[in-house]
């Protein structure tokens, strides 16, 4: 091929490969039941289609082997849904192409380049969004950006102010990584932060603060290690975010609305329902140590676990990674990836500003502190509050990282059907990921219109309709819990039909154990006079939501069920 052809190509493929990851943060859409969901599996395959354009280096065979054990450890769990398992399979799968992808930037600094502009790039746009949405200025611009209910609001195209918070962070941290290689100046570098830390600040995230000044420490402690610009920009950020917090509620006043800062969340909060929700994770681990109550399992866990105190609500996340994975693992499994972690941060000696190749020999000016230093955000920081790794994203950033600081992979010529399995392992998932997540995109876009009932009070029409509905869905088999929760409320409950809702009804418990699911439950326990499963299930509802009793007793029941629980069920009574 001709030079100028190759170039041409390779340009392309890099942009290309920038285009993807950009867009992969800025899906606008939510729509229907899981609202998420859809953004999540277009940045799956923007992700993926990415890499692919990259390209990816080889890995140490150890690392396929433990993502292939994590994926039959997720595949071997007690969860019914089958979609859920696959889920988790294909985060894995996202972790060891992201892993390939993060070895290959070692190799070649372009690469490098075109990852960190990406991500700067995707994090200014999603920072210009957040104070769009801030100062409800989105007007006509709805149309390709999520629009907040209500002004002092910011989450970019993320949804959610920790997470937006977190990759603004990122972008931080990834534009001081550009200055470092001496691909930004210093100038544009403080107007990029500006904007970054103004974001931060306009999301009000406690997490988000908490970041600002990790890296803020970071600098400090790597002062000597960098050029002082870059020590500078480390410190400035966080009296840039001091300024910003200072002046956004002053703006927000003068604007007509009230808004609270992350410092202000700080000063507010005396004590965090994380404090119980951590609380009620160890009651689950010490329920379960060994196996755990399997992957995606710690809402049904809460709900049939009677303890105090308790966290009121729907939860599906320890917010506390160790936690989470005790939970849903076990505490031995759990306590091998955490001494594997801490082996592997005594390994990559993390204080050092230069890196070790597999052979021992320094590699001086590569940056690895800041791919250290997105480890410390994502998994060190906000995964002890948060739960960011359940985004493919964040998984992504994770998986580059690691994969940037592993020794590097000597390749012998000579052993070609070993590095021919390498690439075929990489690009198999890279496949599979593609395959599964357009077929998810088309099974959710048939399953969307069971969302769509018409808005009438006629019951019957909106069961006729639900029923087509449904019939039409029927074969979107990776969503069989977003089904079977739609038909569970389209039953009219009798006793012809009181048993096949009771079975349906405790499948769904692993599901979402919410009152739309045991409500149905209980009443077809009431129906079949199975009383003390009626005890078992009506304690622990009672116990996750204590309004129901108190409104049965407000309202005066004469229902013989919610009598007979306000009698004979322990947290009914109370």
């Amino acid at each position: 091929m001709p030079l100028n052809i190759q170039k041409t190509a390779i340009t392309f493929r890099f942009a290309f490969a920038t285009l993807c990851w950009v867009l992969a943060w800025l899906f606008p859409y939510a729509e229907g039941g899981v609202p998420d969901l859809q953004s999540q599996v277009f940045m799956l395959l923007m992700l993926v289609l990415g890499a692919l354009a990259l390209g990816m280096a080889r890995l140490h065979s150890l690392v396929w082997l433990g993502m292939g054990l994590a994926s039959w450890v997720l595949w071997s769990t007690v969860n019914p849904y089958l979609g859920t398992k696959l889920a988790g399979i294909s985060g894995m799968c996202l972790l060891g192409i992201a892993c390939a992808v993060g070895a290959s930037l070692r190799l070649q600094p372009r690469k490098q380049e075109v990852f960190l502009y990406a991500v700067v790039l995707a994090a200014s746009i999603n920072a210009l969004q957040g104070l769009l949405q801030w100062f409800d200025l989105t007007g006509e611009l709805y149309r390709w950006m999520s629009v907040p209910e209500q002004r002092g609001t910011a989450y970019g195209a993320l949804r959610q102010r920790n997470l937006f918070a977190t990759f603004l962070c990122v972008g931080l941290l990834c534009t001081l990584w550009l200055v470092y290689l001496r691909k930004l100046t210093s100038s544009m570098a403080w107007l990029v932060v500006a904007l970054l830390t103004q974001g931060v600040a306009a999301s009000g995230s406690r997490t988000g603060l908490l970041q600002v000044i990790v890296i803020a420490v970071l600098g400090v402690y790597w002062w000597r290690a960098l050029p002082r610009m870059l020590a500078y920009l480390m410190v400035g950020q966080l009296l840039l975010l001091a300024a910003w917090s200072a002046w956004l509620p002053i703006a927000a006043r003068l604007h007509g609305f009230e808004f609270v800062t992350g410092v202000g969340r700080v000063a507010q909060t005396a004590q965090d329902t994380r404090l119980v929700i951590w609380r009620n994770a160890i009651n689950l681990i010490l329920e379960r140590p060994w196996f755990g109550w399997g992957w995606r399992e710690l809402p049904y866990g809460r709900y049939n676990t009677v303890m105090d105190p308790y966290y009121h609500g729907l939860l599906d996340h320890a917010h506390n990674l160790p936690l989470q994975l005790a939970v849903e693992l076990g505490l031995p499994i759990t306590c091998l990836l955490g001494i594997g972690s801490l082996y592997g941060l005594y390994k990559g000696k993390f204080w050092r500003s230069d890196g070790l190749d597999t052979y021992g020999r320094a590699e001086p000016g590569t940056g690895r502190q800041f791919a250290w230093g997105i480890l410390v955000l994502i998994v060190g920081v906000h995964s002890m509050l948060e739960y960011p790794l359940w985004s493919f994203g964040f998984l992504f950033l994770s998986g580059v990282a690691v994969g940037y600081l592993m020794p590097m992979v000597h390749i012998n010529p000579a052993h070609r059907v070993v590095n021919g399995l390498h690439k075929a392992l990489s690009l198999g998932c890279a496949a599979a990921i593609l395959g599964l997540g357009s077929l998810a995109w088309v099974q959710y876009e048939r399953l969307k219109p069971i969302y769509k009932t018409p808005f009438t009070n006629n019951i019957e029409l909106k069961r006729s309709y639900l029923n087509v509905a449904l019939e039409r869905a029927s074969d979107a088999w990776l969503f069989q819990g977003a089904l079977d929760f739609a038909t569970l409320t389209n039953y009219d409950i009798n006793p012809s039909n009181a048993m096949q809702v009771r079975h349906l009804a405790e499948k769904l418990l692993h599901f979402s154990p919410e009152p739309v699911v045991v409500l149905p439950l209980l009443q077809s326990l009431w129906i079949t006079g199975d009383f003390d499963a009626l005890r078992y299930h009506g304690n622990r509802f009672c116990q996750a939501y204590p309004e129901y009793p108190q409104l049965w007793r407000r309202r005066g029941s004469m229902n013989p069920m919610t009598v007979f629980m306000l009698k004979n069920v322990d947290h009914c009574t109370s």
